[in-house]
């Protein structure tokens, strides 16, 4: 006759985990903050400098003659640049070489913005000033302003999204220095569409209020994933970044 066990007996936590002469025994907890390497683990630099097999030397002499280079990325982060004392927006790529050194992608010069319809037979110049009269006197949801100084209209023609047109229509572009700005000028907006009549709304596109770096990705044509070159960089030239991130031995701005 078999014997029939229940589940919990069967996955006696105590007994695999913890045998009879471990019982008494005290373990290290090690808590890793991901600011240095963990004592006694190699490191992925010794890692690869045990498996080499001369890739590094060829990486140097790729990047020493500004050749492209492949590259791998694993993690995304959206972060701010100061120009002028002023934040700009600036996406950073992480991932790997072909030898499996860390490396940092910084892309720089990403035009944040968002559209606003110019309705049909409107002036653009009398269309702007209203938009700039109401970024400049409205607030957001949690009472914040837009610095309009720090915004830059550009006029394009773009088919509009909705129903079918023979021809471009005319767009204002909102081009903002960083994602923060944006979404402020964008709520100002929403916020001013719910206090008019639906005739009198302001039309947006390009306005996705989700996380912004997929906007870039997609208008860019960035690869997020897999591998890809990197071409046309400057290389570690930015001292303040490198002693940022000591484990990330190699910087691109592209």
């Amino acid at each position: 006759m078999t014997e029939q066990f229940s589940l919990s007996e069967f996955l006696d936590a105590s007994a695999l985990f913890h045998p009879e002469a471990e019982k008494d025994k005290k373990g290290q907890v090690i808590r890793y903050s991901n600011e240095d390497y963990l004592v006694g683990i190699p490191s992925r630099d010794e890692l690869v400098m045990r498996n080499d097999e001369g890739s590094t030397s060829i990486l140097k002499d790729e990047i020493a003659n500004h050749r492209d280079i492949p590259f791998m990325p694993v993690n995304i982060e959206e972060a701010k640049e100061y120009i002028n004392k002023t934040p700009h927006y600036i996406l950073r790529l992480y991932g790997y070489l072909v030898n499996g050194q860390k490396a940092v992608v910084a892309i720089t010069s990403i035009k944040v913005f968002f559209d606003i319809r110019v309705p049909n037979n409107a002036s653009i110049p009398k269309f702007w000033s209203k938009i700039k009269g109401i970024l400049a006197t409205g607030k957001d949801s949690s009472g914040k302003t837009v610095n309009m100084n720090l915004i830059r209209m550009e006029c394009i023609k773009a088919y509009p999204i909705r129903e079918y047109h023979a021809e471009k229509k005319p767009y204002l572009r909102i081009v903002a220095p960083n994602k923060d700005i944006r979404f402020t000028a964008l709520d100002i907006i929403s916020s001013y569409n719910l206090k008019v009549d639906p005739e009198c709304k302001i039309e947006t596109v390009s306005d996705d209020t989700g996380t912004y770096y997929r906007k870039v990705a997609r208008e860019y044509r960035i690869p997020l994933s897999g591998w890809r070159l990197i071409s046309n960089y400057r290389y570690n030239f930015s001292a303040p970044y490198y002693a940022k991130s000591q484990h990330c031995p190699h910087v691109f701005y592209v």
